[in-house]
């Protein structure tokens, strides 16, 4: 895969994308559009910017992400390839960063043309740890039925899932598997649905404060 992501206008690869140093356990993402969908080694890599997640935390549901979506909770997953990351694996590591804006734009076969249809915009999103899997034998056994990939209590299935995700790794034999869950406590969003592919007048924001469990939208 060679997906690339863009950094204050400037496009880099993604294997020039490093930790923040500073704070050792978190990806600076500042600007980053697209999903990262290939591991960095000693670093983050994010699976997935939204995953739907309703069972846990419950937010009311809008009609904002147009056409056939609704507004939950959002999550995404990270994974450390390497045991050496596994002592900094401490709720205040992660609890309150900033997540400042990550862009997802959808397209659409309209007229035969591949047309802009939405833009969902997060912003100063600031996040949680959730919980921790740990998974040493990439066996799927520590998974949870609440687990962010959709894991059962089965164990073989678990593996199979497990395994599924690993694909994306280097080498995943070679190395345990830590996944680390994240909610985001609260963000704005920005969501532009263009009816014909140019028309921004579908524009709707949205404030959702999970803590409270509301949300408040205007547009």
């Amino acid at each position: 895969m060679s997906t690339n992501a863009e950094n204050n206008g400037n496009v880099i690869a993604r294997n020039d994308m490093s930790v923040n140093r500073s704070e050792q356990c978190f990806m600076t993402l500042d600007g980053l559009k697209g999903p990262v969908d290939s591991i960095v080694p000693g670093s983050f890599a994010v699976l997935r910017y939204f995953i739907n997640f309703s069972r846990d935390v419950q937010v009311a549901e809008t009609g904002l992400l147009q056409p056939g979506g609704t507004i939950t909770a959002y999550y995404f997953s990270a994974v450390i390839p390497t045991p050496s990351s596994l002592p900094i694996l401490q709720q205040d590591c992660f609890s309150g960063k900033l997540l400042k804006k990550v862009e997802v734009v959808n397209f659409a076969n309209i007229n035969s043309n591949n047309k802009q249809i939405s833009k969902i915009t997060l912003g100063n999103a600031r996040l949680t740890l959730v919980t921790s899997n740990f998974d040493p034998l990439n066996a799927g056994l520590s998974m949870s039925s609440s687990d962010v990939f959709g894991a059962t209590n089965d164990a073989a299935d678990n593996k199979g899932i497990l395994l599924e995700q690993a694909q994306r790794f280097p080498d995943p034999s070679a190395v345990p598997h830590v996944l680390v869950k994240f909610a985001f406590e609260t963000f704005d969003l920005e969501v532009n649905h263009f009816h014909d592919g140019g028309d921004a007048s579908g524009k709707s924001a949205v404030q959702i404060d999970l803590n409270k469990n509301t949300a408040k939208a205007s547009g």
